[in-house]
């Protein structure tokens, strides 16, 4: 990770995007 603030944040949201997407299925 290269910058603490914005790569947590985009990680943060691709995992919430990835268990929403499971939840849905």
């Amino acid at each position: 990770m290269f910058l603490l603030g914005d790569c947590n944040l985009l990680v943060l949201r691709s995992v919430l995007f990835v268990l929403l997407m499971l939840l849905g299925l």
